[in-house]
């Protein structure tokens, strides 16, 4: 009986090789651009790698990852919103909706699951109060308020089977867990003070405990 079992538990096993692989932070992709999300789940690029038609430069400090074409024509694209992911040496980089002097700025997808992470950041205008002080006394003596650019980070959730993306909040977070009913309880008991720190916690457990397959791609 054991013997048999084993059997029945390796063939378990080969089927889901067949079909698909685990998604998790070890996953590589295929690399290349992705026009869809339906493509990244097949794990199957629309198009393949050419340094001879695109440009792809990271920057380590930032996570991020900027795009180009090279030449005008040259590739059938018309720009880079048509692409959803650009794959670079198998992690996957989310489209930040962002050119910068003609590059396309691309997000690391930061956390590989069922509901995965990213973070976008966004620059916007602020109003930033000044002060100017007499030097012979060092009192105020004007008042003003400049315009200022900052960039903010907001966190994303994207859900792996389709492609759902949304702010990473409380409440957004505990709709995408739904079907883990223990994980929810202990998250509807956290202190809203802690929220910020463990919700990125009871991410990692989530994907843990529940899995997602990535298609094998085997053309």
């Amino acid at each position: 009986m054991r013997r048999i079992l084993i059997i029945l538990l390796l063939i378990i096993a080969h089927e889901q090789c067949l079909y698909g692989q685990i998604l998790n932070g070890d996953f590589r992709f295929e690399d290349g651009f992705y026009k869809s999300h339906e493509s990244l789940l097949k794990n199957s690029p629309d198009i393949f790698p050419d340094s001879s038609r695109y440009e792809v430069i990271s920057s380590g400090s930032t996570g991020n990852l900027f795009a180009a074409i090279i030449g005008d024509g040259i590739i059938s694209l018309d720009h880079f919103d048509t692409i959803l992911y650009v794959v670079e040496k198998g992690r996957v980089y989310v489209n930040a909706a962002e050119d910068l002097k003609g590059l396309h700025r691309y997000v690391l997808l930061s956390v590989q699951g069922k509901v995965a992470l990213f973070e976008r950041d966004f620059e916007e205008l602020v109003n930033v109060p000044i002060q100017a002080y007499n030097p012979l006394n060092g009192q105020p003596f004007r008042k003003g308020v400049v315009e200022k650019k900052v960039r903010n980070t907001i966190p994303f959730l994207l859900l792996f089977e389709t492609g759902q993306i949304m702010p990473f909040t409380y409440r957004n977070f505990l709709g995408m867990i739904s079907d883990d009913d223990d994980l929810v309880e202990q998250v509807l008991a956290i202190d809203p003070n802690d929220r910020s720190g463990k919700l990125y916690k009871c991410l990692l457990i989530y994907n843990d405990r529940n899995s997602f397959m990535i298609e094998n791609n085997n053309d």
